[in-house]
């Protein structure tokens, strides 16, 4: 279960920057290695994600940093008026707490918007809460 969802969204010339913060009633229990984490993301978490997306899978990176579990998610999804495009997500849960930042780039590729996606992705903005 969660409270109220809060989302935040910007855009520039380059992208769409979309932050959505989902507090749950308690952390998610999860096994405690982090082989077997990875497991459940890339055989439930990822899977879902995509679901939810109607998203293509183009890449996922699942690593740790600080202590913290990340999915780094790179696919293609159609967009409202119809429209194929790529979009970036970055997935993190602190304690109760699930970030979902999203870079939508206007270029449709984002490999040429390397430095802005990497600076929006940047995981000592959450260290701080």
């Amino acid at each position: 279960m969660a409270h109220t969802a809060q989302v935040f969204r910007l855009e520039d010339h380059i992208a769409v920057y979309i932050i959505i913060r989902i507090p749950l009633l308690e952390a998610p229990q999860l096994p405690v290695a982090f082989a077997e984490r990875e497991a459940h993301y890339v055989s439930r978490t990822i899977p879902l994600m995509m679901d939810q997306a109607h998203g293509e899978l183009m890449s996922q990176t699942i690593n740790n940093q600080n202590g913290v579990d990340v999915i780094i998610l790179k696919y293609k999804t159609i967009n409202a008026a119809g429209v194929s495009i790529i979009k970036y997500s970055y997935n993190v849960t602190v304690r109760n707490i699930v970030y979902q930042l999203y870079f939508i780039p206007k270029d449709q590729q984002g490999d040429s918007n390397q430095e802005e996606k990497t600076r929006f992705f940047n995981p000592t903005i959450l260290a701080k809460r």
